[in-house]
């Protein structure tokens, strides 16, 4: 199946370590994050979390996919993200479903693009609730992978929003949130451990030692072509091409 590998601008937008004090609200429904970042030392994880009674992390994923040659809607696309490791904590003992939803931020395709105001990019993005019903799913919880693996591949399937947006934007821009707490809008236990980060860790194209992995460990969108087969003039057939009436 053909592959759309994701574009430099691909990173996370994050907020953490206190700046709100004990105030999730301030944290989760903030307009633009306290920085933004293309790489790190270890792969960042897409996550929401309280590690003691007054402070919290939240991290976004954003990426963006050029998708102007798909010309007919796919029958079927995946998301691959490979899994980067934990420094300190096993993957699958945290680990809580992420879900990818659509974004409308100003990422594009220019490398390096990602922003602070990115941070709620979420397209259909609304404060002080849950995100569902609201916001544009490209994928649902259900779709993620069971448990979360390091040095490979973790796919999440897409569904027929996302298939249908591939063929009608040249910028397929995606965001992953963490479900349980950050898109249900859902106050993390306290006092928390890593056991509350409720994280799932994605390489990104310019992590560091990705040097050394390449497309080996890049993310990708792969995807089944619909096959659409007419017939043409002198009985030539026209396979996946875009059909004008005249």
């Amino acid at each position: 199946m053909p592959k759309i590998y994701v574009n430099s601008s691909d990173g996370y937008c994050y907020i953490e370590n206190g700046p709100f004090d004990n105030d999730f609200a301030l944290y989760r429904d903030a307009t633009a994050s306290a920085g933004r970042n293309y790489n790190s030392y270890i792969g960042d994880p897409i996550v929401a979390r309280k590690y003691d009674p007054s402070q919290y992390t939240m991290q976004r994923v954003l990426m963006v996919f050029d998708t102007s040659g798909i010309v007919s809607m796919p029958s079927s696309v995946t998301l691959n993200l490979y899994g980067a490791p934990f420094e300190t904590w096993p993957a699958t003992a945290y680990y809580s479903k992420p879900v990818v939803i659509k974004s409308s931020g100003d990422i594009d395709l220019t490398p390096y693009n990602l922003t602070v105001d990115d941070y709620s990019a979420a397209d259909g993005w609304i404060s002080g609730s849950s995100w569902a019903g609201h916001v544009t799913d490209y994928s649902s919880v259900a779709d993620a992978p069971a448990s979360w693996v390091s040095s490979s591949y973790n796919t999440i399937t897409l569904n027929a929003a996302a298939r249908a947006d591939m063929v009608s934007l040249d910028e397929f821009e995606i965001m992953l949130v963490n479900y349980d707490y950050d898109y249900l809008n859902v106050d993390p236990p306290s006092p928390g451990t890593w056991g509350h980060a409720k994280a799932s860790s994605p390489f990104y194209l310019n992590e560091w030692g990705n040097s050394n992995g390449g497309d080996a460990v890049r993310a990708y969108l792969d995807y089944t072509p619909e096959s659409r087969v007419y017939v043409g003039p002198a009985g030539k057939l026209i396979i996946n091409s875009k059909l004008t009436i005249i």
